[in-house]
């Protein structure tokens, strides 16, 4: 295991990253057949972390939109608290025409619930139209390899909520792996065992 410092947690703020989708029945597999090369970020006593987030979009859902039709650059906005830390951050996640995610983030309040775009780029365009689109909350593995510098995070027991009417989805039964690094993400070890075990 290793502590929150160790990690740069949550915080490579211009990387590439990747997402899989696995059974999670095969988390545990998983996790021993990596766990030589990578180790379990623990963080206020546990090492399975609560995510709660609120994802913002303009009236028009231009951020959905940007992302299902796969356009480059686009971007995402959000509120993330960490329930376990009780501390909040707004990020802008930029996709850009390279293929790199760029993030940019600032502390939140406890208990925001109108955004106050500190972004001026967001501000001065279409500012006063951003509002809550969907939450989601999941809970949250994260792993380090120290000598490659990547991190891997495992999210499960994903919840999604709209933000303006009462539907609900879940995805229980798998989980969602994600790669970042600041470089090329081929050559870790998490393909090869991830190859190994037919997902990729």
């Amino acid at each position: 295991t290793h502590g929150l410092d160790a990690s740069a947690e949550e915080f490579m703020a211009d990387r590439r990253d990747s997402k899989y989708l696995f059974p999670l029945a095969l988390m545990p597999d998983f996790l021993d057949s990596i766990s030589d090369e990578f180790s379990v970020l623990r963080h206020a006593g546990t090492s399975v972390s609560t995510y709660e987030n609120v994802y913002y979009d303009t009236v028009d859902l231009r951020c959905y939109h940007d992302h299902h039709n796969g356009r480059l650059s686009r971007f995402k906005l959000r509120h993330r608290r960490y329930r376990e830390s009780e501390v909040a951050f707004i990020d802008l996640k930029t996709k850009t025409n390279a293929r790199r995610t760029v993030k940019e983030r600032v502390a939140a309040p406890e208990g925001v619930h109108e955004l106050e775009l500190p972004f001026a780029a967001l501000s001065e365009d279409q500012g006063d139209q951003w509002r809550p689109s969907l939450y989601i909350n999941y809970l949250r593995i994260s792993l380090w390899n120290p000598e490659s510098e990547e991190r891997l995070t495992l999210d499960f027991d994903i919840r999604f909520q709209s933000a303006h009417s009462s539907a609900k989805a879940e995805l229980t039964d798998f989980f969602i792996a994600e790669l970042k690094r600041t470089d090329t993400l081929h050559g870790s070890r998490f393909f090869r065992e991830a190859k190994r075990y037919a997902y990729l």
